[in-house]
């Protein structure tokens, strides 16, 4: 596992392992510094041989009757919008479980009081595995590992609406998530 000092530090590693960073920080794209402020914040990790970031992730399954919230974009402090098309999710911290992962998730991402109500539904979790490229850090490769949640959350607004990231005060490059209903998958 690789650490880092600065988020320079960071980008001399990035580029002595081929990692073209010019394309970060554009088009919904993250910096190197948010990179770094991940690995510093425990929410991810770098490997060496091959170059990998590894993140677990919780996802979470909000329904309303034949409907589910779906993240549409993000929209990140430096005005860019990134579009999402995915249900709510949030990196889980080393120590984190899946559901205690899910209602940081809801009070920093849906701005849920944490006092709210919500019925996580334990026979619901499932966990996969994928490798992929990093849709926010192009070219650099991501073991994602993901649980999924089905979470009931009473009094959501029932239209399209946004909310303000919670998270943003602690360094996250997102300010605000905009979410959408939409048909249910497979239903």
């Amino acid at each position: 596992m690789q650490t880092f000092e600065s988020s320079s530090a960071l980008a001399v590693w990035l580029q002595a392992h081929q990692i073209q960073t010019e394309q970060w920080a554009r088009n919904g794209a993250k910096s190197v510094e948010d990179l770094w402020l991940e690995v510093q914040n425990a929410e991810s990790t770098l490997y060496n041989e091959p170059p990998l970031r590894r993140v677990r992730v919780v996802e979470l399954h909000i329904y309303a009757g034949d409907r589910q919230l779906i993240e549409a974009a993000q929209t990140f402090v430096s005005g860019a919008t990134r579009h999402r098309h995915r249900p709510p999710s949030e990196k889980m911290w080393p120590d984190e479980d899946p559901f205690s992962a899910a209602r940081r998730c809801l009070a920093e991402e849906l701005g849920i009081d944490p006092a709210t109500p919500v019925t996580f539904l334990p026979q619901s979790l499932t966990e996969f595995a994928t490798i992929l490229e990093s849709t926010s850090y192009p070219g650099l490769l991501t073991h994602f590992t993901f649980y999924r949640v089905v979470a009931q959350v009473h009094n959501l607004p029932t239209t399209d609406f946004t909310t303000a990231n919670r998270a943003h005060a602690h360094g996250d490059p997102v300010v605000a998530h905009h979410w959408c209903w939409q048909a249910r998958a497979g239903g």
